[in-house]
């Protein structure tokens, strides 16, 4: 029976640390997790990932990586058009997995009240792992000079940034900067050294 018959709460998936970490990684960017009430009444989950024309060869990997482990279709995901700022047209492609009654808890642990939040640290040490960073650095940073900003930070509480950046200092060495417009609105500037524990 292929992945996409199962009932979601018999979606149990491999769930390995890597798996998890990606999608851990990328909601801290821009993918978001979407509660769905099944059938027989209970709750299951599923998350969309998305990316620019910039960096779709990077979600098309993503998507192969967990198409072949039974966590979406394996269609080619469809280009989608999007009208920015100054009528600006820009592209990308969007992977929605199929839903997982296992995966609700990753779900709750990032939405409050569904407000996306920033996980309490226990998360962070279980779960933000070099590869999770990168995919929340795919997802949502670009370069500028020396280093990296991410942006769409301004979600989250300023302590929960707080906490972030003391996490990312103690585990990796990378010495985040949270920098405000003025405007409620927050970015993370990460200056990238040439060696960090990150990126060896």
């Amino acid at each position: 029976m292929a992945p996409k018959e199962f009932k979601a709460l018999l979606r149990i998936g491999p769930h390995n640390i890597d798996v998890l970490s990606l999608l851990f990684g990328s909601l801290l960017g821009d993918t978001f997790g979407e509660k769905r009430k099944t059938s027989d009444g209970n709750v299951s989950v599923r998350f969309a990932l998305a990316q620019s024309n910039k960096n779709i060869e990077d979600l098309v990997s993503t998507h192969q990586y967990l198409s072949s482990r039974g966590y979406c279709s394996s269609k080619k995901p469809k280009l989608y058009k999007k009208i920015g700022k100054k009528n600006k047209v820009y592209y990308g492609i969007r992977i929605t997995t199929y839903s997982f009654g296992s995966l609700v808890w990753l779900h709750d642990i990032f939405y409050q009240n569904q407000i996306k939040s920033i996980p309490d640290d226990m998360y962070l040490e279980r779960y933000l792992t070099p590869l999770a960073l990168r995919a929340w650095l795919m997802d949502d940073g670009w370069k500028q000079g020396s280093g990296l900003r991410i942006a769409k930070t301004n979600s989250f509480l300023l302590k929960d940034l707080e906490r972030l950046k003391c996490f990312l200092l103690e585990a990796y060495g990378l010495a985040i900067r949270i920098q405000s417009n003025g405007k409620g609105k927050m970015r993370c500037i990460l200056p990238v050294p040439k060696k960090t524990k990150a990126f060896r």
